[in-house]
């Protein structure tokens, strides 16, 4: 899985930048706002795949296949009959606040394409298909890079979710050959209700940390400029493509393993000191990540990017908290999975983030003349403010079972 979704991953990420390089920072803050709407309307979806992600390798380890069916037939008919009702009201939404059906369609569109392929994502993942995985990824990435690459400058910002919807097409059309949803399509809301309950703690843990991830540039879309937006979402574009490749390609090698093992031994010790050693990496990794960054960004954006000199210093403010959120979320699913009623601690630890962060931002934009360079000192004290929470609760859990 490493190689090839770190590949797929860095092609995302020369995407990512051509994107925010080749645009000035208005139209790049233009693009940030429709993101946004993007980011909100797929949250309605209620994290029903994020339940399946959970019981079908429980159910698998189990090796309970009436289970497995049972579960397969509600979770994804339940999935793609919501996501597809989320992608008709982010057109009406888009479509009443901008005005432009072309855009609206397009944002719509983008939406059930990658619910489509982030279906077929995870039920590779649940059957621990990762080659299969990684190289669908890539071949989205690849398709999705090279089409922004030639429209881009021809057609504008719209040109790139049409982009994106053709690499998700693609993707999911690899995916369907070699992973294919086994399951029968079935429209019952009584069912579909039953399980958004059964799945909502999870789901709470997943979209907390998403809007914490999110939160910061939204309220910076609320008070300020397109133009000034811009400058932050470069610098934020960039610590997202990080993200991208630390913190979430770890987790999700580490997700499913982590249920499947819960149900298959149950009887054998899977704790805390499982986690330390690919921590300890990760945190060794992400510190030279960082020295790196630090010393280059400079110049790279000079070069590259001239336009956005200034946002160097947020660059830098933002990547030291890649070591605390990759920490943070391999111990909330630890303590979802592993220790027992400690998912709503996980979230109210999260929900705490995102207040911190909303009172604080609102606070400095208020008090102080320039906040820039303040927003992403909050968001990094906001990651250590869960890290003390969740990783002491995490090793406090373990030394009391014993695991060290």
């Amino acid at each position: 899985l490493g190689s090839l979704r770190l590949l797929s991953r860095f092609l995302n990420g020369l995407r990512g930048l051509f994107i925010i390089t080749s645009i000035n920072p208005s139209l790049l803050g233009e693009y940030t706002i429709y993101f946004l709407y993007f980011f909100y309307f797929s949250c309605f979806e209620f994290g029903i795949s994020y339940g399946l992600e959970r019981d079908l390798p429980h159910y698998r380890g189990q090796n309970d296949k009436q289970a497995i069916e049972n579960v397969a037939n509600t979770g994804w008919s339940s999935f793609f009959s919501i996501s597809l009702l989320s992608s008709i009201c982010l057109a009406a939404v888009s479509f009443i606040v901008f005005g432009e059906w072309l855009l609206s369609l397009l944002l719509a569109g983008y939406l059930f394409t990658d619910k489509l392929y982030r279906a077929y994502d995870t039920n590779s993942r649940i059957y621990f298909q990762f080659r299969v995985n990684g190289t669908a990824e890539l071949i989205s990435a690849a398709v999705g890079f090279i089409l922004v690459y030639i429209y881009l400058p021809r057609y504008g910002i719209y040109s790139i979710f049409a982009c994106f919807i053709a690499g998700s097409i693609v993707g999911t059309m690899y995916l369907a050959l070699h992973s294919p949803l086994k399951f029968k399509l079935e429209f019952q809301p009584g069912k579909t209700l039953k399980y958004i309950k059964k799945t909502l703690p999870l789901t709470t843990m997943y979209y907390s940390i998403a809007i914490f991830n999110n939160i910061s540039l939204t309220i910076v879309a609320l008070i300020w400029d397109k133009a000034t937006l811009g400058y932050y979402a470069f610098a934020f574009r960039i610590f997202q493509i990080c993200l991208a490749i630390f913190p979430f390609l770890v987790r999700e090698v580490m997700r499913t393993r982590m249920y499947f093992l819960m149900a298959k031994e149950e009887n054998k010790r899977f704790g805390f000191q499982e986690l330390k050693f690919p921590m300890l990496i990760y945190g060794v990794i992400t510190s030279l990540f960082w020295v790196v960054v630090y010393w280059w960004a400079k110049y790279a954006v000079f070069q590259f990017a001239p336009d956005y000199q200034s946002s160097v210093v947020v660059l830098n403010i933002l990547l030291i908290s890649l070591l605390p959120l990759g920490i943070n979320k391999i111990c909330s699913d630890y303590l979802c999975s592993r220790v027992f009623n400690k998912m709503m601690f996980v979230n109210c630890c999260w929900v705490i983030g995102i207040i911190f962060q909303i009172t604080c931002i609102f606070f400095a934009d208020r008090v102080l003349q320039n906040a820039f360079n303040i927003i992403p000192v909050i968001y990094v004290l906001g990651t250590f403010l869960i890290y003390f929470c969740i990783v002491g609760y995490a090793f406090q859990t373990g030394k009391k079972k014993g695991e060290f």
